[in-house]
């Protein structure tokens, strides 16, 4: 290398030993990349999953440096994020490009870390404060074009998995670090929809694919007003894509701010998809008990980063919580209306 890597972690959290151990990471990933270093590598989001180092390179400008932890890797599943977003690319959906190391691999196993490299998406991420039609249509066309590629992914072995069992999962090991909240009500009403029929159906109806799992504002790339790409596939796995479409639709038509859903922008977002809906079978019905799935799912990664930074957090305050009882109960009716008022036309 001709300039070694300042690494500059943000989190206040951070060791020296773990700033020493992320430089000599940086300098043997650029090294196996055959680059070298013309600026500061800086990680703003250094984390428990995955920290990633932004670097200027001499021979091809900025690039993200990406790591997970072996065992977290192991347990994730998150090297199909390479897989995924390597088939992705090769079929022409926007999503950050992977650079090869020298040996022409695009995955590294080194020390305790699993690293993957890539040229980051030029522009920013969208404001989760956008009350725009037109943001929330381009947001569900750049879904429904991912999914039409998703969905010819095939699976090579074990794939990660994300629907129920998963979901189920992960609220059982919620559970028993938080038995407090064992008794809540929502857990008890969110799990009825996880075994429900209705839901266990429409997953199994479901065309399977690639599925981003976390596709909402953030990450979302803009640009000169063109939304030109998608990244953060650390959560991708391999399922039923109608999860993604009710992700998208639950995060694009709620102001998180004040938390009030709008339906014009619902309507918006999921016009893209309404066909894809229609041929497969996707009423009302079963949309709903797939949103109000993923209500749970963020309800119990949200709830654990709450309750880590203040324990007398309750389980109601939570946003995908309040999200759940509002999708099913005040907002039924309005829900209804406005997912056959985009699906019924085409029909």
């Amino acid at each position: 290398m001709s300039e070694e890597a300042n690494i500059e972690p943000l989190n206040p959290g951070s060791t020296e030993e773990t700033m020493l151990d992320s430089r000599a990471l940086v300098d043997q990933t650029l090294s196996q990349l055959g680059f070298h270093a013309s600026g500061e590598a800086v990680s703003p989001d250094e984390g428990l999953i995955a920290s990633n180092y932004f670097i200027d390179t001499a021979e091809q400008g900025e690039i993200v440096i990406r790591t997970n932890p072996t065992e977290a890797a192991t347990q994730e599943g998150v090297s199909f994020e390479t897989r995924a977003l390597d088939f992705l690319g090769a079929n022409g959906v926007p999503v950050p490009a992977l650079l090869q190391f020298t040996d022409g691999s695009i995955e590294k196993i080194m020390g305790e870390n699993r690293v993957i490299a890539y040229v980051p998406i030029s522009g920013e991420t969208l404001s989760s404060e956008l009350d725009d039609k037109s943001i929330a249509h381009s947001a569900g066309i750049l879904l429904q074009r991912m999914l039409t590629v998703s969905g010819r992914y095939e699976p090579s072995g074990d794939e990660p998995s994300g629907d129920e069992e998963f979901i189920e999962g992960i609220t059982h090991v919620f559970l028993e670090k938080y038995p407090n909240l064992s008794g809540e009500s929502f857990f008890k009403d969110a799990l009825a929809i996880i075994g429900s029929e209705e839901y266990r159906t429409v997953l199994a109806g479901s065309p399977q694919g690639i599925v981003h799992a976390d596709f909402f504002y953030e990450n979302i790339i803009v640009e000169n007003g063109d939304l030109n790409g998608i990244i953060d596939f650390g959560d991708a796995y391999y399922g039923a894509l109608v999860n993604d479409i009710a992700i998208g639709a639950m995060e694009f038509s709620v102001l998180e701010g004040i938390e009030q859903w709008k339906p014009e922008l619902f309507k918006a977002f999921i016009q893209p998809s309404a066909e894809w809906l229609v041929d497969n079978n996707i009423d009302y019905a079963s949309f709903k008990a797939v949103l109000l799935a993923n209500c749970l799912r963020f309800a119990v990664y949200t709830l654990g980063f709450e309750l880590e930074s203040d324990p007398s957090t309750k389980c109601e305050g939570n946003r995908y919580v309040r999200r759940f009882y509002k999708f099913r109960d005040n907002l039924t009716d309005a829900l209804r209306s406005a997912y056959e008022e985009v699906t019924v036309g085409n029909d």
